[in-house]
């Protein structure tokens, strides 16, 4: 723990000073202890990131996303593969001068001193990839609002300091080190969700005159959908059942004349039995105590 602790220090000085080379020669047992350190520090700094996201989301603004229909073999190709690949090539391969050909070649092109201006600036050149890195995720939101672009570097504060981390890991120990570290790492948040979250029930209402059960999906089985819908001859619902569908897509088959939007969608499978019958609208109410449904119509 204490040379866990070390390394961490080492990281904040990196941060503060980022450095190009590091003098230490490290043994294969160094190079996975400071791989494994950063790893856990992210841990320890996402932590304090989600409860900042949450009081965002509670008092601020809901967050957008867009729903994807993707399979879950496709989701950990792009996540653990494809991704980390194609962004540790953009945005830490660069990193080191002799590796950077856009930067040798604005040198050339200007006739700028080879390396001057690098070794002089390079906190701010490496800030810049850092600060790139995380304003590209910011478009896994649809957020409109200013105040969401006005507070991005905490909304994407995980991928910010992420950025540092794998700077840090890319320049002491290597390439290839920086897209192990970024692979895991995407694929223990997918693991993570999925045995938390995927099938998780968040909606169990047992009341006179009627049952409803939600469980949302982390992903989406199309092979598996199912959407069942039986009215009473007065227009109440008396059984509905969605499976590998999306609270969106109910409001639109359910709602089309009210222009409902979600604004926090998700899949799920919902199972509503009422034998007597429920309104639409007291549906719709019950459905907006669990999610965020707004009118695009005002009414």
């Amino acid at each position: 723990m204490h040379a866990v602790l070390d390394e961490i220090k080492k990281i904040n000085t990196f941060i503060k000073q980022p450095v190009e080379f590091f003098p230490e020669q490290l043994t294969r047992k160094d190079k996975i202890r400071v791989f494994l350190s950063a790893i856990l520090y992210k841990v320890l700094f996402v932590g304090f990131i989600l409860v900042i996201l949450y009081m965002i989301e509670k008092y601020l603004f809901v967050f957008q996303m867009p729903l994807l229909g993707t399979k879950l073999w496709v989701i950990f190709l792009y996540a653990v593969i494809l991704a980390p690949l194609f962004e540790e090539l953009i945005f830490r391969l660069p990193l080191r001068y002799n590796k950077n050909w856009i930067w040798r070649k604005i040198e050339s092109l200007f006739r700028l001193q080879p390396q001057v201006f690098w070794l002089q600036n390079y906190k701010y050149i490496l800030y810049t990839f850092v600060f790139l890195f995380g304003i590209v995720h910011l478009m896994n939101y649809t957020n409109k609002e200013f105040l969401f672009f006005l507070i991005a570097p905490l909304i994407v504060g995980s991928q910010l300091f992420g950025g540092l981390l794998l700077s840090y890991t890319r320049l002491k120990l290597g390439f290839w080190w920086g897209v192990a570290q970024h692979s895991i790492w995407n694929g223990l948040i997918i693991t993570l969700s999925l045995i938390l979250f995927h099938n998780k029930e968040v909606v169990n209402i047992n009341r006179e005159g009627f049952a409803l059960s939600i469980h949302e999906l982390g992903y989406l089985d199309k092979q598996e959908q199912v959407f069942e819908l039986s009215q009473l001859k007065n227009g109440s619902v008396d059984l509905l059942e969605v499976k590998n569908g999306s609270i969106q897509q109910l409001m639109d088959s359910l709602y089309r004349d009210d222009h409902l939007v979600v604004l926090s969608d998700t899949w799920m499978n919902l199972t509503l039995k009422a034998p007597k019958g429920i309104d639409k609208k007291v549906l719709l109410n019950v459905l907006k105590e669990q999610y965020h449904i707004k009118s695009l119509t005002g009414k």
